[in-house]
């Protein structure tokens, strides 16, 4: 890709085992952090709803994979794009908390069981769009209508849907009135310390955790890396009524 300005850096990496797969997200992560690269990140593997797996047989839960893409996503200030070419990768967006890290800026994968052909059209189309017109929404495109113009492939879940679904997860598990009321009872202040204090302590954990606008806050800033990147902040604007309207 050495034609292209900037140029774009390629390479392909063959792993073999669980260790060597984070190996090479690491050495993707320093690589990041020494020349301020943003890269691209391209996983194909064997998936199913509960992870990965990589040629050894291995499997790699979707939990591990979160932590490793969310370390490169940090580094590059979130902006890292992945391509999940393996079934069952929206499975992925089932474990993200609204008090993670986001992961990834933006991730594509299949929307169903696809083939192999499948995988090698779209991703070319994605690719030669890509670099052609340096618009990953046309890239995106141009991926799906490559195998059938009138239906939908390949999802995009960019990282402001991530956090939309983790928080309204989060609300509906424990933001009812009885999940409020289990969480405040399990407040357990040290033995020693007097009883109207004890109180006082549970009223203020009480208001706390009601104080829904104020914990959404917290939640979005760290999601989405605004104590690192304060420029995130209007880079992401989803709101706490977006979070809590109907879908």
């Amino acid at each position: 890709m050495a034609g292209l300005q900037p140029p774009i850096h390629v390479r392909y990496t063959p792993v073999g085992t669980k260790r060597q797969f984070f190996q090479t997200l690491q050495a993707i992560a320093e690589e990041a952090r020494l020349y301020s690269r943003i890269p691209i990140l391209h996983i194909e593997a064997h998936g199913c709803d509960k992870g990965i797996e990589v040629t050894s047989g291995e499997f790699i839960e979707w939990a591990e994979l979160k932590d490793a893409l969310a370390e490169i996503n940090a580094i590059t200030g979130l902006n890292l794009l992945v391509l999940m070419s393996a079934c069952g990768g929206a499975h992925l967006l089932s474990i993200i908390q609204p008090a993670d890290r986001a992961p990834v800026y933006a991730m594509i994968g299949p929307h169903r069981v696809v083939k192999a052909w499948e995988i090698e059209t779209g991703s070319l189309a994605f690719y030669r769009t890509l670099f052609e017109k340096a618009d990953g929404i046309a890239a995106w495109q141009a991926m799906n209508d490559a195998i059938n113009p009138h239906s939908r492939t390949f999802s995009l879940f960019p990282a402001e849907y991530w956090f939309r679904e983790a928080y309204s997860r989060f609300q509906k598990e424990l933001c009812s009135e009885q999940a409020l009321s289990q969480r405040e009872n399990s407040f357990l202040p040290p033995t020693d310390v007097p009883r109207e204090i004890v109180e006082q302590r549970r009223q203020l954990f009480r208001a706390y955790i009601r104080d829904f606008p104020a914990r959404f806050a917290e939640f979005k800033s760290h999601f989405f890396f605004c104590d690192l990147y304060p420029d995130n902040v209007t880079r992401f604007t989803i709101s706490f009524e977006d979070c809590t309207k109907a879908p």
